[in-house]
Order: C-alpha cells, then structure tokens, then sequence
C-alpha cells in the first residue's frame, strides 16, 4: 500500500512539472499568426541563407540634397550604389499595405546608425531633433553609441496607402560607394505584445535560475567561512553567474527602457569578465597548474577592460590598429585562454582530481556537441566562421557559445563535487559515531578489567596472609613475606588522581610496555573532575592514546618509545603526549576511517575552546592540548 502511494505520488508531481513546463514554453513562444511583415532588404544573420533570392519589396533608394533626387542602384544583396558620398544621409521609401490592426508598429535594426521617419512627408521620428527634418535638408551624423535592441515606433491606424520614408545615416569612411538600408519589419500590436511577453519569459527564466545559482553559492561560502575554510573558488563562480545573468537581461530588447545609454558597451564588458571569473573559478581548482590559470585570467581580464577604456577616450574609432586593439585582441586573448584552460583540466584529470575529474568530461561532451550539431546544422558556414577567425583574428562566433558552455560544465561539476564531498562528510561522521560508541565499549571492558585485577590482588594479600599465619616453617613464611612484598608494590602505572583518566592511560601504556616501548612519564597530575563529560573525556583520551600506541608500533623505530607529561597549569589541564613515529607516505592513498581519530579530537577541543597542537618531527610526534578549567560550558556541535 505504502509503494503504491509513493508511486502515484510521484507521478502527480511528474505530472504537474511537466505541465507547469509545457505551460512555460507555450508563453516563451511568440504568436505563429501571420501578423508580421518583413520589409528588409538584406537577410537575417551574418551569412547569407543559402536559398536567399533578393527581393526589393517597392523600396526606392535615393539621395536627395534639397529638390535634387538622385536614384541609387540596387546590388542584388541589399546594397545599393550611386552618386552618394561618405556621410551622406540616404532615403528609402515604399507605400504600406497589406491587413493591419489598429496599433502598427514600426522595427528597425538600426543599432549602429541614425535615422528620421517620415509618413507622407511628415515627421513621426527622428534620431536628430535639432536638425532640420524635412526630406532633403537631413546630414544625419555618425552615431556615437550603438542601441542594444531594435528601435521601435509606433505608426498611426490609418497608415495603410501612406508612404514611409525613412533617412538613414552613413559612415565617414569606406572602401565603396555603397549603403546598407537597415532591416525593416512592421508589426501588428497583438504579435509585438506577445513577443514582448514571449522574450520577457525567455529572459526572466533564465536570469532567475542564474540569479538562484550565484546566491547559493555565496551562502555557502559563508557558510564555510563560518566553519574557517575559505573557498575564494566559489565566489568566483557566483561572479561568473551574476555577469551572464546580466549579458542576458543586456541582449533583451527593453535595456534601453531601463538603462541609461552610454559610451561603454556593458554587453561586451560583461561576457569579458564573466570568461575571466570562469577561469579564477577553474583557476581555484587547478592545484599545481593553478599558477597557468591565473596568469591566463588576469591576461583576460586586463584586455577584456580594454573595450571600455578605448570607447571612453575615442569617440570614433578612425584607425585599424585601434578597431583590433578593441575587438580582436580581447576575443582571441580570451579564446586561447579557454583553449589552454581545457588543456589544463585534463591535465588535471589525468591527477585525478575530484572536481576536474567531473569537469573534463562533461565539458569536452558538450563542446564536441556544440561543433558536431553546428557542422550538422550549418556545415558551411561553420567552415566560413572558421575561415574569418583565421583571417581576421575575431573568434566571437566560437568564444562565446564555448565559454556558455564551459560555464554550465563548471556549474555541473561543483554541484557535483559538493554532493560528493558531503556524502563523504556525512560518512565520515557515522564512522566517527562507530567509533565513538566502540571506544566506549574498549574504555567499559578496560575499567572492568581493571576492578577485577584490584579485587584479585586484594584477595590474593588476604590468602597469602592467612597461609603465612597458618604455615610453621620459616622458609614457606620467608617465601610467603616475599609474595606480600611484591603483590604490595604493584601499582598502576600512572596515578594522576582521574579515575577515567588513569584507566584509560594505564591500559594502553601496558600494551605499550608489552610491546617493548620505554615509557617516560614527566608528569602525572590531573584534577579529579575534568569540564569534560564521561563520554566526551573518554573518545578523547582513547583516541589519543590510541594513535600514540599506534604510531609507535607501526613507525619502526630501534628505540620506541612514549613521553607523557599531563599537569595544571594557569587554569588549564595541559595534555602532552610524544611517540617516535615515521613520516606517513603522503602518495599512499589513506585506508577508509584514517585520520578520524584527529577528527574526534578536533571536534572535542574546539567544542571546550580548547587549544590543539600538533608537530611532526623525522622521528617523532607530538600532540599537545590545554583545556580550560574554568566553568564554561561547551559550545553547541
């Protein structure tokens, strides 16, 4: 019964996120209605379509300076030539028509030009208001900061049969008299709306899980600094995740709505140092090769600042040298950077490494998917991509979908090297509870051990009494006094005034005296009621005496031996304890349970704020600890 409701359990939940997932895509796509017109000359993307065929759509293109019109000819690929020069404003124009609601809207992609809209002459839109915009009399001049989204307007209801007219600006300098009419697409209100909402979404879902992303992993960097350990590695991460979550929310096309423009490109800043967070992320990981990465992430770091310090101090870029120092330095820094990063981690895989050993793989998968669905996909222009990587030394086409990529492999393989490491925490902590639970049974069995002894040898003293006042001959009373004298000068080995404490203490130096170990005892004395609890006092004293014992037997040593001095000293019980011991082999990998001995004692010292040392000689080993006597309450574990 319990299965089957488990089962149908499970499935409703399936269920429900499947259909809140379903229910998400349906929104993040916009309305498949024909409500949207393409009016542009050129074609979409950067290569052209292989079954492209042009098309001029009743644009006439023209020049006119005051009542001069001049025609220009089109080229076939949406340029068209003529009598214009560099900086010269040009016209298109064409009659609407076709079915539209009551709220068209206009699109144009002119991210890097200005332009003014006319309807029959009349001004509805210009880039340029202190000019004077009428047809003819424009210079539209060369636009200083490019949009990040198509900029869009809205054209009365009754347009349909008017003529649209729009100036465009053109560069200062170019190789050929030719201009590039900027795309052109008008939109009925509904599918605009629904675009809206479809983009919002795309842009929301994301963004939200990378925002979701870098605030857990900088709670759990402060959590682990709380317990002192100091993972700059994860703070890298959640940067990296912040950057992308603002190149997304930048490539929206309502940036503009929120942001003031400005002379520095963000969009590009911020894929820069996301790549320069990634590989301080990758960097933090790396061990030995780490050094590599550093100085491959201050490199991308520094030439990815570049992009901002040229667009601040030149408003126009009017040198070659410049444009590369702009463009393809920082994206061919940053693509061999990651191309030596990928290198690295399977370097430091080869180590076996824990998060490498999860990153390699899944991030050399995803980039052999990410080539073999773009050869599948689009095999020529893959190979046009690669040829103008080559020839202009601008690798964006491949950066940026790699480093996308390489961010979502390192995501992966931190969550899972978390998961891993606390799977090992949590096993290390029930084999310290084992361990616990069977130093209490050891500490039980040697303190019954103990009562038995003493009970015998006083019994024995009783008998041996007896026997002497009933036997006559001198020798057997001789022989019997020797007996008492002996049994008389048996003593524990060390009495310190702890009752717990010298069970403990006393029976592993016994096996260690049986094993042949000199024991020197320097002092001896301890209060007879420690803050510890029992149990607390027991894990740690068995703990400790049991690695001493342990590490003298197994180091070798011509001469073994055991030093123990325990004593009072400014309000502090002061615990030392020396063993000759070997250097452990740091290659050999450690047996399962190693080192929770050191663990437990750890636990038990910070609880009491307590204070531990440890020193490892050639030939020995040394622990000392100091716990306060005062009264002071143990700290919450």
């Amino acid at each position: 019964m319990k299965r089957k409701t488990a089962w149908l359990a499970a499935a409703a939940a399936l269920t429900l996120l499947f259909t809140a997932l379903s229910l998400a895509l349906r929104f993040a796509q916009p309305a498949q209605e024909k409500v949207t017109y393409d009016l542009s000359l050129g074609w979409a993307g950067e290569a052209m379509p292989s079954d492209w065929v042009y098309d001029q759509k009743g644009w006439q293109v023209f020049v006119q300076e005051g009542d001069a019109h001049a025609a220009l000819t089109a080229d076939g690929f949406g340029g068209f030539t003529g009598d214009v020069h560099p900086g010269q404003t040009f016209y298109f124009s064409r009659v609407l028509d076709g079915e539209l609601d009551s709220d068209p809207i206009l699109q144009l992609n002119a991210f890097g030009e200005n332009v003014a809209v006319f309807l029959d002459g009349m001004l509805i839109y210009t880039d340029c208001p202190e000019q004077d915009n009428r047809i003819g009399c424009l210079a539209l001049p060369t636009r200083e900061q490019q949009r990040t989204a198509p900029l869009t307007i809205n054209l009365p209801g009754d347009c349909a049969g008017k003529t649209l007219t729009i100036a465009q600006s053109t560069g200062l300098d170019w190789e050929m008299p030719t201009v590039w009419p900027v795309s052109v697409s008008l939109t009925c209100l509904s599918a605009y709306v629904n675009g809206l909402i479809a983009e919002g979404l795309r842009t929301a879902v994301p963004a939200a899980l990378l925002f979701i992303g870098s605030a857990a992993m900088l709670i759990l960097f402060l959590g682990q600094l709380r317990q002192g350990v100091r993972d700059a590695g994860l703070l890298c991460a959640a940067l990296c995740l912040l950057l992308w979550m603002a190149v997304i929310l930048l490539q929206s096309s309502f940036t503009d709505m929120v942001l003031r423009q400005t002379r520095v490109d963000w969009l590009t800043l911020c894929k820069g140092l996301s790549l320069a967070a990634l590989l301080a992320f990758l960097a933090s990981r790396a061990g030995r090769l780490r050094s590599i990465l550093w100085v491959l992430t201050a490199l991308t770091g520094l030439t990815c600042l570049l992009c901002p310090i040229i667009d601040l101090c030149y408003e126009v870029l009017t040198s070659d040298w410049l444009v590369n120092l702009r463009t393809s330095v920082p994206q061919m820094t940053g693509f061999l950077s990651l191309c030596a990063a990928l290198i690295c981690a399977w370097c430091c895989w080869r180590r076996k490494q824990r998060f490498y050993a999860f990153f390699a793989p899944i991030s050399a998968f995803l980039v052999g998917a990410l080539l073999l669905g773009a050869a599948v996909l689009n095999g020529k222009q893959l190979l046009t991509q690669l040829e103008m990587m080559v020839r202009f030394l601008t690798p964006a086409y491949f950066l940026w979908p790699l480093t996308l990529y390489m961010t979502a492999a390192a995501v992966v393989s931190l969550a899972a090297e978390l998961i891993e490491r606390e799977i090992h925490r949590r096993e290390s902590e029930r084999l310290i509870d084992v361990r616990r639970e069977l130093t209490m049974q050891h500490y039980e069995s040697l303190r019954t051990q103990n009562e038995q002894v003493m009970m015998l040898l006083h019994d024995m003293n009783k008998h041996y009494s007896v026997l002497r006042q009933m036997s006559g001959e001198e020798n057997v009373q001789r022989y019997l006094d020797e007996l008492l004298l002996q049994n008389a000068n048996i003593r524990p080995v060390v009495q310190s005034g702890n009752a717990m404490l010298d069970v403990i203490v006393n029976g592993k130096l016994t096996q260690a005296i049986n094993a042949g170990v000199r024991v020197e005892l320097v002092r001896t004395d301890a209060p007879e009621v420690l803050p510890l609890s029992d149990t607390e006092l027991c894990s740690l004293m068995m703990n400790m005496m049991d690695n001493a014992v342990s590490g003298v037997l197994d180091s070798g040593a011509q001469q073994p031996f055991i030093r123990l001095d325990m004593h009072l000293r400014n309000g502090f019980f002061v615990f030392v304890l020396e063993n000759s011991a070997s250097i452990p082999e740091k290659a050999k990998d450690p047996a399962p349970g190693h080192g929770l001995g050191l663990k437990i004692i750890r636990q038990i010292v910070e609880r009491y704020n307590g204070l531990l040392e440890t020193e490892q000689g050639e030939e020995s080993f040394r622990i000392k600890l100091a716990l306060p006597m005062g009264e002071r309450k143990a700290l919450e574990p």
